[in-house]
């Protein structure tokens, strides 16, 4: 075979993501594209290549290439064969429509394909080939567009695909175009990578290769790259590469820089993460002390200090049978972005919602009962749903159908259920105990359906709250609430007025008592006595309280250190930042205005070259003249004239040099202004020149300025971090101030217990009415001791409402919602930033503001769209898209994070319907995005979005074969 270029996966298309190239003809992308192309054609051309192999994947859209797609790859088609080389074509899966046995009308190498067939010694193996690893042997070249064994994209790993080990070992040479990242998988067995980078997670050097004498040679081509960093100082500006930050400090106003902004963090306000911990945590941030935990005790058991686990395997397989309008339908589930296809009513959603229904009983739609059945309203008898479920161990099979309800099989292999014998309410509970996942997790971070779409867009702040509790599993609480308010209700029942009985018996006893204790005066003095002591003593201790307060007031606080505020700081800062924005808005009036003198001194330059021109014009007509001129005076009377055979006389020649004469002077007073308007024009032009020397200086001057202006703004940042260490060691001094000051304060309390000890005992030693003192004693004592226990009970009652309060919406709960948003916008920074290409934020604030301006512990949305803060409702359609898919993602995400669920819950993820509104350029981005997110789970789209289709790794039309009946899912791997 002639020495061959191979190219692989170049994806033609409108790339409409960021923008426009300089002269605004096409978007960028495809132009960078056509300069790819452009390398390659000189690379044929220098290289004498005769055979061209295209391995696939030649545009990027399925069955709807752009036109401008098809011009850019047909010219430069045209170029090659007129230079006598030969386009060969293997069909890769963006080639044809139907991807299992597509007709030649069904694949856009067809238009082009005028050399059909393989070269000598070559073997295609297009997309839609079965590999017949018995016949393929024996091959110089072997071009195969699928997936091998052991491909990677990044860190990920195929398992399945071609066993390319047998076919390089009975063929010479085999390369694989499909997956986009060039590998080698031994020396005569190659993946060639598309010829340059298309999306953020491509890396390493792109091109094409040569097949020549056996070897396969890579020619590097230069092109922009996809590059991810960390901070914004990282990016090259100017270098023509697309960069991703992923920790900006704001948003790009580079079209070639997508900034993912680091979320606003909110300082957590319960530090412990283990439920007795934030228990303690929470007394002592109300101040109460660590008795209000005793009351808990009889309360709390083992439950609740577990974590609860959640089913960490996936659905592996779904089987409906007469489900809503699916007759009988087999789905194997796989990780990938899987695009589902079909006309209006043909069942695609449904088979979702039988996965729905199978897990809790339930549609988005709110059908119940026998409304579930096919082909109402002659019913069938049954409806059928099974879920195959796997996590490594084996695999369980969940079957809910009309006639028996639900069922649950720990092995698919088991005759009898888990749930044989239980009642429907408890099989559900039990499921879903199994699964850990409550049915508002299920749809808050799997199943989005714009039939119940649980998205916190469309709620008000405390539903948005509602929403996180359920799905952090704050049910906990609730279960503790109702304790509380049932333990406050037996008290204030059963044991309260039995203590009140008590306490009328024993004052009716006291008052007898009480008609003799006239005789113990003397002892009542003793014990003011004795009181006083104690008393004396109680000022001493308050006298060292009072010189420990001045000690406070003696630490140096800030006016002392003639500190600035730090508000004061702040607003220094936002004028420096305006003094920035300022320099810059300079800076973009000076460069406006050297555009100005550019085209002025342009238009200079033209007056003077056509000045020149015509001067150069009339100097020519001159020069022939004197010539002419010079001629006459040459001429003899009676000789005849050469050019009209006119007799010479003295009279006519000299009247002929007259008029020559006369024609010489005046061309020579044209050319005088001429050079004198030419010279004018040049001194013109110095001086523009002049002036834009002028204003690169005083351009150079403004950045240096903005330069010191961010050097100030940093010293500023330096000087609040200052201050705010001050406050923090002056606060542990005070602290500690005042744990001596309690310590005092204990003193008082422990004497003034001892003080009425020692009451008791004189008045138990004094008198001589002994008996009637004992007497006297118990009953005060009785009436005491039921005094402490209404006491403990009325302590109890009060702790227990202070639990109440705190296991309630307002208490705990709200709190640990600054953990969830810490973590949920650190998710989401990435994906809006990615789908908006950096126009959008959003942010998940703990709090959220009332219309009058109160703070709540609810959660608030925070949106912004090019740096101003916009409310969800004024966002344009294709933008709330970009917001639901990213909240979608991120609530998906962040389940599996806090799960420990590499692959997500039950590793699927469903989007249906949710892309209308989205432009093409939303599309690329979306499509993108949902591609990498299957690399590790099932993520189902149900869409008409053309567009997504050339995204997904497989894709499944779903079509009606009898009447009104889902019967089939027709389709393969993209």
């Amino acid at each position: 075979m002639d020495k061959a270029l191979i190219i692989a996966d170049p994806h033609i298309h409108t790339w409409e993501q960021f923008g426009l190239s300089s002269d605004g003809r096409m978007f960028k992308r495809l132009a960078e594209q056509i300069n790819v192309f452009d390398q390659i054609t000189e690379t044929i051309f220098k290289e004498e290549i005769k055979v061209v192999i295209v391995a696939g994947d030649l545009c990027h859209k399925v069955g709807e290439v752009p036109i401008e797609a098809l011009n850019v790859v047909g010219d430069f088609f045209s170029k090659w064969r007129y230079n006598g080389v030969k386009i060969y074509f293997v069909d890769g899966n963006h080639d044809i429509i139907d991807r299992k046995n597509p007709e030649w009308y069904e694949s856009i190498n067809t238009l082009f394909d005028e050399d059909e067939g393989e070269p000598e010694g070559v073997k295609f193996i297009h997309f839609c080939d079965e590999v017949d690893y018995a016949s393929i042997k024996g091959h110089d070249l072997v071009v195969v567009h699928q997936t091998p064994i052991g491909a990677r994209i990044g860190n990920f790993e195929f398992k399945n695909g071609v066993n390319w080990k047998e076919l390089a070992a009975h063929n010479k040479m085999v390369v694989f175009g499909h997956i986009h990242q060039r590998q080698e998988l031994a020396p005569n067995c190659h993946i060639l990578g598309a010829p340059m980078h298309l999306n953020f997670r491509d890396t390493g050097d792109r091109g094409v290769h040569i097949y020549e004498d056996g070897k396969l040679r890579f020619v590097k081509l230069n092109s922009p790259k996809f590059i991810t960093v960390e901070t914004s100082a990282d990016v090259v500006k100017g270098d023509g590469n697309y960069y991703r930050v992923l920790h900006a400090e704001e948003r790009s106003e580079d079209t070639n820089v997508i900034n993912i902004v680091k979320p606003k963090y909110f300082e957590e306000r319960l530090k412990n993460q283990s439920f007795h911990e934030l228990l303690s945590e929470w007394v002592e941030i109300n101040k109460k002390p660590k008795e209000y935990l005793e009351v808990l005790k009889p309360i709390i058991d083992e439950k609740f200090q577990l974590v609860k686990k959640v089913f960490k395997g996936t659905i592996q397989k779904i089987v409906i049978k007469d489900f809503l309008s699916i007759a009988n339908l087999e789905l194997n589930v796989r990780d990938g972005f899987i695009y589902i296809k079909g006309a209006n009513g043909a069942g695609k959603s449904s088979i979702f919602e039988a996965v729905y229904w199978a897990l809790y009983g339930k549609t988005t739609k709110g059908l119940t009962g026998d409304d579930i059945l096919r082909d109402k309203p002659t019913l069938q008898e049954n409806a059928v749903v099974e879920v195959f479920l796997g996590n490594g161990n084996g695999q369980g099979l969940i079957r809910r159908t009309r006639k028996t309800g639900l069922e649950v099989y720990k092995n698919v292999k088991d005759e009898v259920p888990v749930t044989e014998g239980m009642l429907q309410g408890r099989r559900q509970s039990l499921l879903e105990e199994l699964l850990g996942i409550p049915e508002g997790l299920f749809l808050g971070a799997c199943y989005f359906s714009q039939e119940n779409l649980k998205m916190l867009t469309g709620m008000g702040d405390t539903d948005k709250t509602n929403l996180i509790t359920d799905m952090l599993g704050f049910e906990i609480y609730d279960d503790l609430k109702n304790k509380c308010h049932e333990q406050i209700k037996d008290y204030n029942i059963n044991e309260l007025p039995g203590y009140d009985s008590e306490i009328i018996e024993y004052e009716k006893q006291l008052a007898v008592y009480n008609s003799q204790y006239k005789s113990t005066e003397q002892d009542i003095i003793d014990l003011e006595n004795r009181r006083k002591f104690f008393e004396n003593n109680k000022i001493r201790y308050e006298e060292e309280i009072a010189k420990l307060e001045k000690e406070i007031l003696k630490l140096p606080t800030l006016e002392s250190k003639k500190y600035l505020s730090i508000g004061n700081i702040e607003k220094h800062i936002l004028s420096l930042e305006e003094d920035k924005i300022n320099l810059k808005n300079s800076i973009l009036v000076l460069e406006k205005e050297k555009e100005q003198l550019d085209v002025a001194l342009l238009t200079n330059r033209t007056e003077i070259s056509a000045l020149d021109v015509q001067c150069n014009l009339n100097s020519d007509i001159l020069t022939k003249l004197k010539t002419k001129i010079a001629k006459l005076d040459t001429l003899v009377s009676g000789d005849r004239c050469d050019s009209c055979n006119t007799l010479i006389t003295e009279e006519n020649r000299k009247i002929h040099q007259a008029e020559k004469r006369k024609e010489e002077a005046e061309l020579t007073n044209l050319n005088i202004p001429l050079v004198a308007k030419s010279r004018e024009f040049g001194l013109e032009s110095k001086r523009i020149e002049n002036k834009i020397f002028e204003l690169n200086l005083n351009k150079r001057d403004l950045v240096n300025h903005i330069d010191n202006t961010e050097g100030e703004i940093k010293q500023a940042n330096n000087k609040i971090a200052e201050i705010k260490e001050f406050e923090y060691e002056r606060k542990g001094k005070e602290d500690n101030i005042r744990h001596k000051i309690n310590m005092q304060e204990a003193s008082i309390e422990m004497e003034f217990k001892t003080k009425v000890e020692v009451e008791m005992n004189i008045i138990e030693k004094k008198g001589a009415l002994k008996d009637i003192m004992s007497s006297r004693e118990f009953a005060m004592h009785s009436i005491s001791g039921v005094n402490n226990k209404i006491k403990t009970v009325s302590s109890n009652i009060e702790k227990l409402e202070f639990w109440k309060e705190a296991f309630s919406s307002r208490g705990i709960r709200a709190l640990l919602l600054d953990n969830f948003c810490n973590e949920f916008n650190s998710i989401i920074a990435k994906y809006v930033s990615l789908v908006s290409n950096g126009e959008l934020t959003l942010l998940l604030n703990p709090k959220s503001m009332t219309k009058k301006g109160e703070e709540r512990n609810e959660l608030g949305l925070d949106i912004t769209n090019k740096g101003a803060i916009r409310k969800y409702q004024s966002l344009s359609g294709g933008e709330k898209r970009r917001v639901d898919v990213s909240l979608c993602l991120s609530l998906n995400k962040w389940a599996a994070n806090r799960h420990e669920l590499p692959s997500g819950l039950l590793g699927i993820l469903i989007l249906d319907e949710l892309f209308s509104y989205v432009d093409h350029c939303g599309e690329e981005t979306i499509g993108n995005l949902l591609r990498e997110e299957g690399i590790n789970k099932a993520v189902f789209v149900v869409a008409h979005t053309s567009s997504l289709e050339s995204f997904a790794t497989e894709v499944k039309e779903v079509y009606k074969t009898t009447g009104e009946t889902t019967e089939m899912i027709k389709g393969g791997e993209w």
